[in-house]
């Protein structure tokens, strides 16, 4: 997901500079209502995309720390401490951190709606995944060791995710509600470190949302 973000802030910024260097060259250039509206809705949809992926690092980052390598029993914390771990649960933050600081876009507090459902669809996709082989299908509503222990392979990524646990409800009303209080978490920071309002109200023109990147 965060590479996604990147490869649209790229287009969006090299578009923005190919306008300038247009408008640069020549006094009566005018890129016109079209390229206009359409780095305006590149813009916008990183202004969505980086409220998105800010929230979900700090929620994978949070759990992997505090849930994760807590309760992990293999020898030296093998599982959490490792190359792959490293790259998706610590380099995901310093660059957020960099893009964060770089980067002028805004975020808005009623996008909650829209970066939601990239929660939902995880757990969809996670579901689904462990429903529809007929190996693992049995794993959804009881554990067996047989079928459903790490030894047979990954089935469910974090072990709070199985829903034939006790309190697997609890689990992803919990995850939700903190995806929830990260994303505002998030925009509020932002908000502060960029002294704009405007990123919790949401009241910004398209020529400043244009101009973000």
């Amino acid at each position: 997901m965060l590479g996604v973000y990147f490869v649209f802030a790229a287009l969006a910024s090299a578009r923005l500079a190919a306008q300038h260097r247009s408008l640069a060259t020549s006094s009566d250039a005018d890129p016109g209502a079209g390229e206009s509206m359409t780095h305006s809705r590149l813009a916008r949809c990183n202004q969505v995309l980086l409220s998105t992926v800010a929230a979900a690092v700090v929620l994978v980052d949070v759990t992997l720390w505090t849930i994760l390598y807590p309760t992990d029993t293999s020898p030296g914390h093998d599982k959490i401490l490792n190359f792959t771990s490293y790259n998706e649960h610590a380099l995901n933050a310093v660059l957020l951190l960099t893009e964060l600081a770089a980067s002028r876009l805004t975020l808005r507090m009623h996008d909650l709606c829209l970066a939601g459902p990239y929660l939902l669809l995880y757990t969809v996709f996670t579901i689904l995944r462990v429903a529809i082989p007929d190996s693992t299908r049995g794993c959804l509503i009881e554990y067996s060791d047989t079928e459903c222990s790490e030894e047979q392979g990954i089935v469910w990524p974090y072990f709070f995710l199985d829903t034939s646990r006790n309190g697997a409800v609890l689990w992803y009303i919990s995850l939700s509600a903190f995806y929830a209080l990260a994303y505002c978490s998030i925009v509020l920071l932002r908000g502060c470190l960029l002294g704009s309002p405007a990123s919790v109200s949401g009241r910004r023109s398209d020529d400043t949302l244009m101009e973000a990147r």
